[in-house]
């Protein structure tokens, strides 16, 4: 089975539940008593979608100021970024746009990964600052997906993290298909000549029309929930 691997790094400021998040997807156990992380910690799960196995590396990195400046270190390279912040603490969601600010002056103006935007501590819904009309809006101003949760959720954890690994092989299949639309089928072979994976490019053909119409749908679905919340 073809395997993808994607580099994940959750940020966001201390105590927002990144760590708890990290645990919960990768052990599918509620871990209430975690504590600030230093530096980072590396976990990984393994999903199957699409019939392409897909590894994403968790980088879970710390959220206290003291040691925010190791952050870069460990975000390079990576594929995509969760942005996580409280819904019960408005200002871990103002602070979304520093984290952002950030990234950009780390990496150049081609830096372009996915990201995820997530609105945790769902249980504690009496205790909103933060409504789930500003969280959409602000995902939609940086083109994110957007999901609230709860790490007592382990179902919609689940369903957005797939949901999530989906999105990132779509862009690999994207990438993909420029290459086709401006190629010949005789340099896809030469291609393939050069070390391409072959039953890749094999399950490539299969599924592209595939990939492509659930990823309309995706977007398509991602629309109306931002409309609904307007």
């Amino acid at each position: 089975m073809n395997t993808q691997i994607f580099k994940v790094v959750f940020l966001g400021d201390t105590t927002v539940g990144k760590s708890s998040i990290c645990l919960a997807i990768f052990s599918n156990v509620i871990s209430l008593d975690t504590q600030s992380t230093i530096g980072a910690s590396f976990l990984t799960k393994t999903y199957e979608i699409d019939q392409i196995q897909v590894k994403l590396e968790l980088w879970d990195t710390a959220g206290v100021e003291r040691y925010r400046v190791l952050a870069p270190m460990y975000y390079r390279g990576s594929k995509a970024i969760v942005l996580v912040y409280d819904i019960t603490k408005k200002q871990t969601f103002e602070n979304l746009r520093k984290w952002i600010t950030e990234l950009k002056s780390t990496f150049s103006e081609d830096f372009s990964p996915e990201f995820l935007l997530i609105g945790n501590k769902l249980d504690f819904e009496e205790n909103r600052e933060v409504t789930k009309k500003e969280g959409f809006a602000f995902a939609k101003e940086y083109s994110m997906m957007f999901e609230e949760t709860s790490i007592k959720e382990m179902d919609n954890l689940k369903t957005m993290m797939q949901n999530f690994a989906r999105k990132l092989i779509y862009n690999n299949w994207n990438t993909m298909c420029l290459y086709v639309k401006e190629k010949s089928v005789e340099k896809i072979s030469e291609y393939i000549k050069n070390g391409y994976d072959v039953n890749k490019t094999n399950l490539f053909v299969i599924h592209l029309e595939y990939f492509l119409f659930q990823k309309n749908s995706q977007e398509e679905q991602q629309k109306k929930l931002i409309h609904q919340n307007k």
